[in-house]
């Protein structure tokens, strides 16, 4: 008789860690597939930032070609008009 139960017991073992085997695949595999969904999402934000810092510098290089930079010395009393324009700072004069 305890060997009968003895070896449904073992048996019952041999299940469950099957099982257990193969929900830790099932999850693998679910880890896995996040993860490339991940390095995805990273590559596209990668991508987009790389984007949107070259149209900022193209935007850059058309403001430049719109209104060219004039060099007006500290000292001459005059408005510092390039920092002007782009609002970067309140009008300022130097003297």
């Amino acid at each position: 008789m305890k060997i009968i139960n003895c070896r449904d017991d073992i048996r019952m073992r041999l299940e469950l860690s099957d099982l257990k085997i193969e929900q830790n695949r099932q999850r693998l595999k679910e880890l896995e597939e996040y993860d490339r969904e991940r390095q995805g999402l990273e590559t596209l934000h990668e991508q987009y930032s790389q984007q949107q810092h070259q149209q900022e510098k193209e935007q850059e290089k058309e403001e430049e070609a719109l209104f060219p930079r004039l060099l007006i010395q500290p000292g001459n009393g005059k408005l510092n008009v390039n920092r002007f324009i782009f609002g970067q700072v309140q009008p300022q004069f130097w003297y």
